[in-house]
Order: structure tokens, then sequence, then C-alpha cells
């Protein structure tokens, strides 16, 4: 292969931003459908208490009549609750965000994603609006069916026990302190917020949440684990768009990909190859790997591993030369997107030990187009594609 070009690319701090908020957005969107969600799923429970006040102001309705209105309104809420739930649910998954499988950067895409994030936090409002509501109703009648049974305390005791022990609230002296239920809801909300705030984390990361304990060294660990993640999928994002346009420049200089592949080391370090065809039977191998770095190496093509022979040595150490114009043209244009080197790593010259036959049956192959091995004997010294390539940059 020849001399590696291996160096260290970053954003422009424009780009950082505008990247950073579009990110920021993301993360907000699936935070605000996971909340979403808990306050749908929350009906359920307010399913069974409603079913659980039916039967108690059933009973005290049968002994004093007067609770007409306040079943009706019961019943209704009963009947209304599941069906408007899931046309909330139906609302949300119309605007799911999704985790893009290509960045762009840029004003209008941002715009869209601050869009979306409006629109899921006004279902969001809408939902837990609607809830409230309910449970203020349900609160009220609670109250009026309290007073119904204090009432009739003595006649309907036994008749009421079993129905208005789940629902009815008990008397002072048998709950907490007001103080330890403030303490204890706001313990509880915090930690909701935060798995929600993980598990939207999770999705934009692509990874499978954890289970973390809910006292106070799970909780500590959920917070440091949200952190490392939004560090993350910063990192990755970044990555994701400098290999986007990578991609990009390399397709505008005529060079089409062939194909890729994953590697994991013994070590752990992991690598990422794209294979992109140069001129006759030799291609550019980009590698990635986690640490940011990426290495641009030319060789020949064949489908074994095996050392290039002298005659094609020579000829592969002319196309690193002619590589080596052809990267100075790739870094302009990067830079024309935004991307300049943050560090130089390598930049070794064209040299007949860099010289390496790429197997590409090592390699996923995703181009449709035949792939020509190098053959010294058919080989021109320039190629008309070369040619072309090179007036048009």
């Amino acid at each position: 292969m020849s001399g590696p070009k291996i160096s260290i690319y970053e954003l422009s701090e424009r780009q950082k931003k505008n990247l950073l908020a579009q990110l920021k957005c993301t993360q907000d969107s699936f935070v605000c459908v996971e909340q979403t969600k808990q306050l749908i799923n929350g009906q359920n429970g307010l399913g069974d208490k409603i079913n659980t006040l039916l039967d108690t102001l059933s009973l005290v309705n049968a002994r004093k009549g007067n609770y007409g209105d306040s079943l009706d309104e019961l019943l209704g809420i009963h009947n209304y609750l599941v069906q408007d739930c899931a046309s909330f649910m139906d609302e949300l998954n119309a605007n799911m965000p999704v985790v893009e499988d290509k960045i762009t950067v840029n004003e209008n895409e941002l715009n869209k994603k601050k869009a979306l994030l409006a629109k899921l936090k006004s279902i969001q409002s809408k939902v837990d609006s609607y809830l409230k509501k309910v449970e203020q109703t349900l609160s009220e009648i609670n109250d009026k069916a309290k007073a119904g049974i204090k009432e009739s305390k003595n006649k309907i005791a036994d008749d009421i026990a079993a129905v208005s022990s789940f629902y009815i609230e008990p008397e002072s002296n048998e709950i907490e302190k007001y103080d330890d239920m403030v303490s204890r809801r706001k313990q509880r909300n915090s930690l909701e917020e935060l798995k929600s705030r993980y598990v939207a984390l999770c999705a934009v990361a692509q990874t499978q949440p954890k289970t973390f304990s809910a006292d106070e060294s799970g909780v500590g660990a959920l917070a440091l684990e949200i952190s490392a993640l939004e560090k993350q999928i910063l990192k990755q994002g970044e990555q994701a768009y400098i290999s986007d346009c990578v991609n990009d420049v390399m397709a505008e200089m005529g060079y089409d990909i062939i194909g890729n592949r994953s590697v994991t080391k013994r070590s752990g370090k992991r690598f990422r190859n794209e294979l992109f065809s140069y001129g006759d039977g030799t291609a550019i191998n980009v590698t990635y790997d986690s640490e940011g770095q990426i290495a641009m190496e030319l060789g020949g093509i064949d489908k074994i591993d095996r050392t290039p022979t002298s005659d094609e040595t020579d000829a592969l150490c002319e196309d690193m030369e002619s590589f080596c114009a052809d990267f100075r043209t790739f870094e302009k244009k990067m830079e024309a997107k935004g991307i300049s080197v943050m560090s130089r790593i390598s930049m070794s010259p064209p040299a007949a030990e860099y010289a390496a036959i790429i197997n590409v049956d090592d390699y996923n192959i995703t181009t449709t187009k035949p792939i020509s091995g190098i053959a010294i004997g058919k080989r021109k010294k320039s190629s008309a594609k070369n040619k072309i390539r090179k007036e048009n940059n």
C-alpha cells in the first residue's frame, strides 16, 4: 500500500455547534417520547382506581342516593380513557424521531429537528394536561365518596370495607407525614426523569439499556452512565459526519466504493475499512479506528493474500505518487466542507516497502460493477479515468 496517510480530522466551530444542537434536539425528542409513553401507560393505574371508585360509589349511592351524576362522570371517564390514550399513542407514533444513517449538518436539518421536538412537546403537554384533568376529577369524586362513607359509616362500613381499602384514602394517622410523602415523590420523579433520559440516549446510541437499582448508589451510577453516553453520542456523531464527508469527497473525485469490513483486534480495538477503486487494478483502503484516526493507503487488487511482484511494486509506486497529489486535492475538498486536520499522525512518502496487495475477498463487496485485479501486462501508464479525474480537479 502507499505510504500511510494517517490523520485526525475535526469539524469547524460552526459545524460543531450545529451538530451539537441537532444531537441535543434528537436526544430531547427521544426523552419526550419516553416520558409521554410513561404518561400514557400510567392510565392503566387510573383504570384500576376508577373501577374501585365505581364499586365504592355505587354502594354509597345505593344507600344514600344523590351520587348519580358522579357515577355518570366516572363511567364517561372509564369509557373514553383507553380510547383517548390510544389516540395519543397513534399521534406519538406518527411523529417518532429516528436516528439517521447519514448526518447532514446545516440549518435546514437543525430546523427540522427543532420543529419535530416542538411537536412532540406539544403532544406531551396535551397528554399531561388530559391525565391531570382526569386525576383532578377522580380526586374530587373520591372526596365526595369519602364524605358519603363518613356520613353512613356505621350503616355500610362492612359493605364498603372490601372495595374502599384500595382507593379511598385512609385516615391521616394511617399515612406518612406530608413532608415525607413530598420528599419521596420528588425522589421518585427525579429517578423517572433520569431513566427516561437514559433510555432515550440508549436509543440514539443504538445500544441496549442496562438495569440500575433505585437506591442512592444506583442513581449515582445511572447519572454517570448518562454523562458517558452523551459524550459518546457527540463523538459518534462527529465521526459519522466526517466519514460521510469522506465518502462524498471520494465520490466527487471519481472513486467508486467497492466494499467494506469491520475488524476487532485481540486487544479489543475496533477498525472499519472502506475500499474505493482507484486505477487499473488498484484501490484506496480507508481505515477508521475507534479513536478517530483515518488512514488512507493505496494497494493492488487480488482475491488472495500475497505479496506483489517486483513489476507490480514498480507500478504501485507510480500510483502512490499519483495518489499523493490526489490526496492534497482530497483535503482541500474536505476543508471546503468545513473539515480540517486536527493532528497529523503520518504522511509517509511513496516507497516500495509500502507496496502491497489487497485481498478483496476479505471485504463485504457492495459494488455491482466488475472488480479487476492488478495486471501489469495490461496496464497503461495513465488511464483515461485518471486523466478525466485530474482534469475535473
